[in-house]
Formats: C-alpha cells, sequence, structure tokens
C-alpha cells in the first residue's frame, strides 16, 4: 500500500510539471514578437484588417511591458523571495538606454513592415477598384449599344 501511494504521488506530481507552461525568457518573447512583425508584411491583403487588429493588441500589450522594463518597472526574471530582497537595484542608466533602443528599433520595425503589408493592401483594393471600373464602363457601353440599336433601322426592315 506504501509503494501505491508513492507511485501515485509521483504520477500525479509528474503530471502537474508537465502541464504547467514554462516561462519564456525575455530574449525568447523577443524573438517570438519579431517573428511576428515578419510576417506582417506578408499578410495577404484580404485579410489585412483582421489580422493586424489581432497583432496589434499583442505588439501594444508588448510594447507596455517591455516600457515597464525599461523603466525597471518590471523584472525578466522570475525572482524567490531571496532574489526579491536581494534584487533592490534598478536597471543601470547604461541598461536603460539599452533597453529603450531595442524597444525603439522594435517599434520602427513594426511601423516599417507595417507600411509594406498597408501599401500592399491599398494597391489590392485599387486593382479591385480598376476592375469594378472596367465592369461599370463595359456596361454602360453595352446598355448604349443596345439603346442605340433599337433606333437605328436595322439591314433587315430596309429590304421590306
Amino acid at each position: 500500500m506504501k509503494y501505491i501511494t508513492y507511485a501515485l504521488t509521483f504520477i500525479l506530481i509528474s503530471k502537474m510539471a508537465v502541464a504547467q507552461p514554462q516561462a519564456k525568457t525575455d530574449k525568447e518573447v523577443s524573438k517570438e514578437m519579431y517573428d511576428k512583425l515578419e510576417k506582417v508584411k506578408s499578410f495577404p491583403p484580404d485579410d489585412y484588417v483582421t489580422k493586424t487588429q489581432e497583432l496589434r493588441k499583442e505588439i501594444d500589450r508588448y510594447i507596455e511591458l517591455k516600457k515597464g522594463v525599461c523603466t525597471g518597472d518590471f523584472s525578466t526574471f522570475v525572482l524567490t523571495q531571496k532574489d526579491l530582497e536581494e534584487s533592490r537595484r534598478k536597471l543601470t542608466r547604461v541598461e536603460k538606454d539599452l533597453c529603450f533602443r531595442e524597444l525603439r528599433a522594435f517599434q520602427v520595425t513594426y511601423l516599417n513592415n507595417l507600411f509594406i503589408a498597408k501599401k500592399n493592401y491599398l494597391n489590392f483594393l485599387h486593382d479591385q477598384r480598376l476592375k469594378k471600373l472596367d465592369e461599370i464602363r463595359d456596361e454602360s457601353l453595352r446598355s448604349l449599344k443596345s439603346t442605340y440599336d433599337k433606333q437605328l433601322i436595322s439591314p433587315k426592315s430596309k429590304k421590306r
């Protein structure tokens, strides 16, 4: 019975350890966000609006958290109570500067990629409108031709 209890406890602890997601480091999260930024350029134009709205929320959240890290409001590490007591210091001026430069580079990349995606979207809309304009022109010409064809004397009626 004792071994069964140990075995069940071991299994339960193993499942709990597997069920809990692993915390990502700051570098992993930053890499993930930069990967998402690279995908912005290649958004399909017909999905541009929905995909950018979804991504914008995530990017805004990341930027706010990153600003908090840069100002020293948040830590990028999970701290134990002992570490928490020892980590009362803020970021140095050089660390803050580096953090804000990284944040600015991220935002510049985001804006540039968003510009490319928006440009592709506008070109897509422009092409659609030009096609529609061509269709309207063709329909107008057909209608005009049909109207005048009815007014003109047809070759068959001349023979009579």
